[in-house]
């Protein structure tokens, strides 16, 4: 086991984690809110099923914590800056994805314009997603 060397490697790693959970926990409130439209019926109905509708989108929060957890510990740094470049790469994805289909509908006349407070929050997460990939790229040029 190798401990990380510098201080900044740690603290890229703990920001790599406080990503990986606020992106779980905004995927548990989706998974609750669509809950929450399916109105009165048990729980063990739909949980299940929202589960396994929405699992795919959990693999990017797993391998950019999982990943960010193996370098802190100093374990398997290769394949630690392997899955966290795998969970950057499918939050920018999403992030841009997003994006552009917030220009889209910016540009037709016909959807209404998006609010500055929605332009805010699109900012904000466009900025934590570039901080992941720098701090990835940081880790990763210490995993070599």
């Amino acid at each position: 086991m190798q401990p990380l060397p510098s201080s900044r490697l740690r603290l890229a790693s703990y920001f790599l984690v406080s990503v990986g959970l606020l992106w779980g926990f905004i995927l548990l409130g989706f998974i609750a809110l669509m809950s929450g439209f399916l109105g009165n019926t048990p729980l063990w109905h739909y949980v299940g099923k929202v589960l396994l509708w929405s699992s795919w989108l959990w693999i990017g929060p797993f391998l950019l914590t999982g990943g960010a957890v193996c370098s802190l510990r100093g374990k398997l740094l290769r394949a630690s800056s392997i899955s966290i470049w795998a969970g950057c790469f499918i939050l920018t994805a999403m992030v841009l994805y997003q994006i552009v289909a917030l220009l889209r509908d910016a540009a037709d006349p016909l959807i209404g314009k998006p609010t500055l407070g929605l332009s805010a929050i699109y900012l904000v997460v466009m900025l934590l997603t570039l901080l992941a990939d720098a701090a990835a790229l940081q880790l990763s040029r210490k995993a070599r």
